[in-house]
Protein backbone atom coordinates (compact mmCIF):
# COMPACT_ATOMS: atom_id res chain seq x y z
CA UNK A 1 0.00 0.00 0.00
CA UNK A 2 2.76 2.47 0.98
CA UNK A 3 5.24 1.41 -1.85
CA UNK A 4 7.41 0.53 0.01
CA UNK A 5 10.65 -1.77 -0.95
CA UNK A 6 11.99 -2.79 2.60
CA UNK A 7 11.21 -1.56 6.07
CA UNK A 8 14.07 -0.98 8.55
CA UNK A 9 13.04 -1.93 12.41
CA UNK A 10 14.99 -0.91 15.51
CA UNK A 11 15.25 -2.73 18.61
CA UNK A 12 14.32 0.87 20.20
CA UNK A 13 11.49 2.20 22.32
CA UNK A 14 10.24 5.63 21.27
CA UNK A 15 12.73 6.53 24.25
CA UNK A 16 15.68 4.96 22.16
CA UNK A 17 15.83 2.52 25.44
CA UNK A 18 18.20 -0.33 24.91
CA UNK A 19 16.55 -2.55 27.62
CA UNK A 20 12.96 -2.73 26.02
CA UNK A 21 10.13 -4.88 27.31
CA UNK A 22 9.54 -7.81 24.90
CA UNK A 23 5.54 -6.57 24.92
CA UNK A 24 6.90 -3.44 23.39
CA UNK A 25 10.06 -4.68 21.40
CA UNK A 26 9.27 -4.77 17.59
CA UNK A 27 12.05 -6.49 16.35
CA UNK A 28 10.90 -9.12 18.83
CA UNK A 29 7.51 -9.66 17.15
CA UNK A 30 9.44 -10.22 13.33
CA UNK A 31 12.04 -12.32 14.54
CA UNK A 32 11.76 -14.05 17.74
CA UNK A 33 14.92 -12.59 18.94
CA UNK A 34 14.88 -12.10 22.92
CA UNK A 35 18.84 -10.26 22.71
CA UNK A 36 19.00 -6.37 24.13
CA UNK A 37 20.15 -4.78 20.59
CA UNK A 38 19.93 -5.74 16.90
CA UNK A 39 18.59 -4.24 14.18
CA UNK A 40 16.06 -5.83 11.29
CA UNK A 41 15.77 -5.06 7.72
CA UNK A 42 12.91 -6.74 5.99
CA UNK A 43 13.11 -6.63 2.48
CA UNK A 44 10.14 -6.73 -0.06
CA UNK A 45 11.08 -10.49 -1.18
CA UNK A 46 13.20 -13.25 1.09
CA UNK A 47 13.67 -13.45 4.10
CA UNK A 48 13.60 -10.84 6.96
CA UNK A 49 17.35 -10.03 8.21
CA UNK A 50 18.41 -10.15 11.61
CA UNK A 51 21.58 -7.80 12.44
CA UNK A 52 23.76 -8.95 15.13
CA UNK A 53 26.92 -8.68 16.85
CA UNK A 54 29.23 -11.03 18.85
CA UNK A 55 27.48 -11.42 21.10
CA UNK A 56 24.63 -12.14 20.13
CA UNK A 57 25.95 -15.18 17.12
CA UNK A 58 24.48 -18.32 19.41
CA UNK A 59 21.26 -16.67 21.00
CA UNK A 60 20.13 -15.73 17.44
CA UNK A 61 20.35 -18.99 15.81
CA UNK A 62 18.75 -20.80 19.02
CA UNK A 63 15.90 -18.01 18.82
CA UNK A 64 15.17 -17.75 14.99
CA UNK A 65 13.17 -19.27 12.57
CA UNK A 66 15.44 -19.76 9.71
CA UNK A 67 12.51 -20.33 7.51
CA UNK A 68 11.79 -16.82 7.73
CA UNK A 69 15.09 -14.76 9.17
CA UNK A 70 18.48 -14.79 7.79
CA UNK A 71 20.74 -13.87 11.18
CA UNK A 72 23.64 -12.05 9.38
CA UNK A 73 26.46 -12.39 12.10
CA UNK A 74 28.77 -9.05 12.29
CA UNK A 75 32.21 -9.89 13.29
CA UNK A 76 34.23 -7.50 15.72
CA UNK A 77 35.37 -5.33 12.83
CA UNK A 78 31.87 -4.51 11.81
CA UNK A 79 28.72 -2.97 12.81
CA UNK A 80 25.21 -3.90 12.42
CA UNK A 81 24.92 -0.46 11.51
CA UNK A 82 27.29 -0.52 8.51
CA UNK A 83 25.96 -4.41 7.83
CA UNK A 84 22.57 -3.17 7.05
CA UNK A 85 23.13 0.59 5.17
CA UNK A 86 25.49 -1.54 3.22
CA UNK A 87 22.30 -4.23 2.28
CA UNK A 88 19.84 -1.82 1.83
CA UNK A 89 22.51 -0.66 -1.03
CA UNK A 90 23.24 -4.47 -2.29
CA UNK A 91 19.39 -5.10 -2.46
CA UNK A 92 18.36 -1.89 -4.53
CA UNK A 93 15.82 -0.88 -1.81
CA UNK A 94 14.60 2.54 -3.33
CA UNK A 95 11.44 3.11 -0.70
CA UNK A 96 12.78 2.27 2.67
CA UNK A 97 10.14 2.48 5.70
CA UNK A 98 11.03 3.25 9.13
CA UNK A 99 9.34 3.74 12.41
CA UNK A 100 9.19 7.37 12.89
CA UNK A 101 8.80 7.50 16.70
CA UNK A 102 11.66 4.38 16.71
CA UNK A 103 14.17 5.75 14.58
CA UNK A 104 17.17 8.08 15.80
CA UNK A 105 17.77 11.07 14.07
CA UNK A 106 21.50 9.76 13.26
CA UNK A 107 20.41 6.92 11.85
CA UNK A 108 17.54 8.19 9.59
CA UNK A 109 20.63 10.32 8.24
CA UNK A 110 22.22 7.03 7.26
CA UNK A 111 19.25 5.32 6.17
CA UNK A 112 18.23 8.04 3.81
CA UNK A 113 21.79 8.10 2.61
CA UNK A 114 21.50 4.53 1.32
CA UNK A 115 17.98 4.37 -0.09
CA UNK A 116 16.64 6.63 -2.51
CA UNK A 117 13.52 7.98 -0.29
CA UNK A 118 13.38 7.14 3.75
CA UNK A 119 9.27 6.97 4.00
CA UNK A 120 8.13 6.88 7.76
CA UNK A 121 5.84 5.10 9.20
CA UNK A 122 3.41 6.87 11.34
CA UNK A 123 3.07 6.20 15.19
CA UNK A 124 0.55 2.85 15.62
CA UNK A 125 0.29 2.21 12.04
CA UNK A 126 2.66 -1.14 12.73
CA UNK A 127 0.02 -2.07 15.19
CA UNK A 128 -2.50 -2.41 12.55
CA UNK A 129 -0.97 -5.13 11.20
CA UNK A 130 1.08 -7.48 14.81
CA UNK A 131 -0.96 -7.40 17.72
CA UNK A 132 1.23 -5.89 19.86
CA UNK A 133 0.67 -7.28 23.99
CA UNK A 134 -0.16 -4.67 26.71
CA UNK A 135 2.32 -3.37 29.14
CA UNK A 136 2.21 -3.92 32.61
CA UNK A 137 0.38 -1.37 34.67
CA UNK A 138 3.35 1.17 35.74
CA UNK A 139 4.87 1.86 38.76
CA UNK A 140 4.67 5.13 40.66
CA UNK A 141 7.11 7.53 40.13
CA UNK A 142 9.38 8.58 43.79
CA UNK A 143 11.20 11.30 44.67
CA UNK A 144 15.14 9.29 46.19
CA UNK A 145 16.36 11.02 49.67
CA UNK A 146 18.83 13.40 49.54
CA UNK A 147 21.28 11.28 51.18
CA UNK A 148 20.86 8.21 48.57
CA UNK A 149 21.43 11.39 45.59
CA UNK A 150 23.29 14.24 45.96
CA UNK A 151 22.21 17.33 44.45
CA UNK A 152 18.62 18.90 44.48
CA UNK A 153 17.15 19.31 40.57
CA UNK A 154 18.01 22.71 40.58
CA UNK A 155 21.53 22.46 41.70
CA UNK A 156 21.96 20.63 38.65
CA UNK A 157 20.45 23.02 35.94
CA UNK A 158 21.86 25.74 37.71
CA UNK A 159 25.54 24.64 36.88
CA UNK A 160 24.14 23.09 33.22
CA UNK A 161 22.90 26.35 32.03
CA UNK A 162 24.05 30.11 32.03
CA UNK A 163 20.68 31.58 31.28
CA UNK A 164 16.90 31.54 31.33
CA UNK A 165 16.39 31.25 27.64
CA UNK A 166 18.44 28.11 27.17
CA UNK A 167 16.61 25.13 27.49
CA UNK A 168 17.36 21.11 26.70
CA UNK A 169 14.82 18.47 24.76
CA UNK A 170 15.33 14.70 26.88
CA UNK A 171 13.71 11.42 25.95
CA UNK A 172 16.90 9.45 27.09
CA UNK A 173 15.45 8.32 30.42
CA UNK A 174 18.08 7.77 32.47
CA UNK A 175 18.98 11.09 32.25
CA UNK A 176 15.51 12.56 32.98
CA UNK A 177 15.81 9.82 36.15
CA UNK A 178 19.25 11.98 37.22
CA UNK A 179 18.04 15.76 36.64
CA UNK A 180 15.42 14.86 38.19
CA UNK A 181 16.03 12.61 41.02
CA UNK A 182 13.03 10.52 40.37
CA UNK A 183 12.72 6.48 40.06
CA UNK A 184 10.11 4.53 38.39
CA UNK A 185 11.24 1.04 37.73
CA UNK A 186 9.28 1.57 34.66
CA UNK A 187 11.81 -0.51 31.87
CA UNK A 188 13.93 -4.22 32.46
CA UNK A 189 16.89 -3.72 34.53
CA UNK A 190 16.64 0.29 34.49
CA UNK A 191 15.10 2.06 37.71
CA UNK A 192 14.38 4.85 35.15
CA UNK A 193 10.68 6.07 33.90
CA UNK A 194 8.91 6.48 30.81
CA UNK A 195 8.87 10.57 30.33
CA UNK A 196 10.08 13.27 28.54
CA UNK A 197 11.15 16.37 29.64
CA UNK A 198 12.11 19.90 28.82
CA UNK A 199 15.02 21.18 30.94
CA UNK A 200 15.51 24.74 31.76
CA UNK A 201 17.96 26.96 34.43
CA UNK A 202 14.99 26.82 36.91
CA UNK A 203 12.53 24.08 35.83
CA UNK A 204 12.49 20.57 34.43
CA UNK A 205 8.83 20.26 32.80
CA UNK A 206 8.33 16.52 33.04
CA UNK A 207 6.11 15.22 30.76
CA UNK A 208 4.55 12.16 31.82
CA UNK A 209 0.85 9.69 30.63
CA UNK A 210 -2.18 10.42 32.85
CA UNK A 211 -2.12 6.70 33.19
CA UNK A 212 1.74 7.40 35.11
CA UNK A 213 1.34 7.61 38.92
CA UNK A 214 3.34 10.07 40.64
CA UNK A 215 4.34 10.43 44.88
CA UNK A 216 3.07 13.46 46.12
CA UNK A 217 7.08 14.06 47.16
CA UNK A 218 8.37 14.10 43.68
CA UNK A 219 5.37 16.56 42.33
CA UNK A 220 6.23 18.91 45.83
CA UNK A 221 9.66 18.79 44.85
CA UNK A 222 11.40 22.23 43.84
CA UNK A 223 12.11 22.82 40.65
CA UNK A 224 9.61 19.83 39.34
CA UNK A 225 6.71 20.33 37.39
CA UNK A 226 4.71 16.93 35.94
CA UNK A 227 2.86 17.63 33.63
CA UNK A 228 -0.15 14.52 32.85
CA UNK A 229 -0.55 14.24 29.43
CA UNK A 230 -0.69 12.18 26.39
CA UNK A 231 2.82 12.24 24.48
CA UNK A 232 1.02 13.46 21.30
CA UNK A 233 0.26 16.46 23.49
CA UNK A 234 3.32 17.54 24.39
CA UNK A 235 3.96 19.72 21.27
CA UNK A 236 1.28 22.07 22.64
CA UNK A 237 2.46 22.45 25.82
CA UNK A 238 6.16 23.15 24.61
CA UNK A 239 4.53 26.17 22.33
CA UNK A 240 2.74 27.50 25.47
CA UNK A 241 6.38 27.60 27.23
CA UNK A 242 8.25 28.94 24.22
CA UNK A 243 5.60 31.78 24.06
CA UNK A 244 5.76 32.73 28.03
CA UNK A 245 9.45 32.26 28.42
CA UNK A 246 10.93 33.04 24.90
CA UNK A 247 13.85 30.40 24.50
CA UNK A 248 16.81 31.36 22.26
CA UNK A 249 18.40 27.90 22.34
CA UNK A 250 16.68 24.47 22.40
CA UNK A 251 19.29 21.89 22.67
CA UNK A 252 19.15 18.20 21.83
CA UNK A 253 21.05 15.20 21.20
CA UNK A 254 20.62 13.24 17.81
CA UNK A 255 21.42 10.19 18.50
CA UNK A 256 19.01 9.82 21.46
CA UNK A 257 16.22 11.73 20.44
CA UNK A 258 13.74 9.56 17.93
CA UNK A 259 12.87 11.62 14.04
CA UNK A 260 9.28 12.09 15.23
CA UNK A 261 10.14 13.94 18.38
CA UNK A 262 12.95 16.03 16.36
CA UNK A 263 9.99 16.86 13.54
CA UNK A 264 8.14 18.14 16.76
CA UNK A 265 10.75 20.19 18.05
CA UNK A 266 11.38 21.51 14.56
CA UNK A 267 7.43 22.41 14.41
CA UNK A 268 7.69 24.36 17.68
CA UNK A 269 10.59 25.76 17.89
CA UNK A 270 12.20 26.32 13.98
CA UNK A 271 15.37 24.71 13.01
CA UNK A 272 16.93 28.27 13.31
CA UNK A 273 16.30 27.80 17.54
CA UNK A 274 17.91 24.41 17.32
CA UNK A 275 21.16 22.98 18.52
CA UNK A 276 22.43 19.71 18.64
CA UNK A 277 24.24 19.00 21.96
CA UNK A 278 25.63 14.96 21.36
CA UNK A 279 25.25 13.10 24.69
CA UNK A 280 22.68 15.34 26.19
CA UNK A 281 23.29 15.28 30.17
CA UNK A 282 26.28 12.40 30.01
CA UNK A 283 28.75 14.42 30.59
CA UNK A 284 27.18 15.75 33.97
CA UNK A 285 25.73 12.63 35.11
CA UNK A 286 28.89 10.94 34.86
CA UNK A 287 30.42 12.93 37.47
CA UNK A 288 29.31 11.35 40.50
CA UNK A 289 28.16 12.73 43.88
CA UNK A 290 30.42 12.24 47.19
CA UNK A 291 27.02 10.33 48.99
CA UNK A 292 27.27 8.02 45.83
CA UNK A 293 30.91 7.42 46.03
CA UNK A 294 30.59 6.45 49.76
CA UNK A 295 31.14 2.73 50.74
Amino acid sequence: ERGLDGMYISSFDPFISEYVPLQDNHRFYLSNFTGSMAEVLVPLKGRVRLYVDGRYHEQADLEVDDTDVEVMKIGADGSTTEELVKDVRKLGIKRLGYESDRTTLTYLKRLSAAASEAVPVAVGELAALIEFEALPALKEVQLIAREFRGRDTLEKTRSIFSNEKQALFLTALDSIAWITNCRGYHLPFLSSFYAKALVTKEKVYVYVTPETPISAKAKKEYGLEFISIPFNEVATHLEQLQNTLHFNDVMFDPGMINSADFGMLMKVFGMEMLVEKHGGLYDYQSIKEPVELKP
